[in-house]
């Protein structure tokens, strides 16, 4: 993935809490902030970590949805170990919700589905197809959520 092609997205943090950022919480080079265009957090930076295994173009993509009060890092070892495990050309995708992890702080108190517009803004910007849902917790009505509104991703 290249960030020339995406207006939106930059390697530049934001207005997290987190100071110390474990050595793990994404791989060198996968880890990107999306500057959402639109909605009540129009402007805010969404942390989301992007991979792609095996040869040649993803034919998939596995995106992880963290629950309360987590963050993409919970998923670290399992985004691990089944690339170790995995055969095909796929990408990985987890993000930290706004108010989360490396995401930018909320500015209001927010519900899932402004959780779920947020990771669909994204999921429209990378243009993902032919994707498997992984949610944990609230991260379950935030991914379902997204994905109701273009079941055909």
């Amino acid at each position: 993935m290249t960030m020339g092609m995406h207006s939106n997205i930059t390697a530049t943090p934001g207005n997290s809490p987190v100071r110390d950022v474990p050595d793990d919480y994404y791989p060198q080079g996968c880890g990107f902030w999306y500057v959402l265009p639109e909605g009540p957090d129009a402007g805010k930076k969404l942390f989301y970590r992007y991979s792609t295994h095996g040869e040649g173009a993803p034919e998939s993509t596995i995106v992880f949805v963290h629950g309360n009060p987590e963050s993409s890092y919970i998923y670290r070892n399992v985004i691990k170990e089944m690339i170790a495990r995995a055969r095909g050309t796929f990408a990985v995708l987890a993000m930290d919700h706004i108010g989360f992890g490396l995401s930018d702080q909320a500015s209001y108190s927010m519900e899932c589905l402004n959780h779920a517009e947020n990771l669909l803004l994204l999921v429209r910007e990378l243009d993902l197809r032919n994707v498997t849902l992984v949610v944990h917790d609230w991260g379950g009505p935030i991914g379902i959520g997204a994905f109701l509104k273009e079941p055909e991703r």
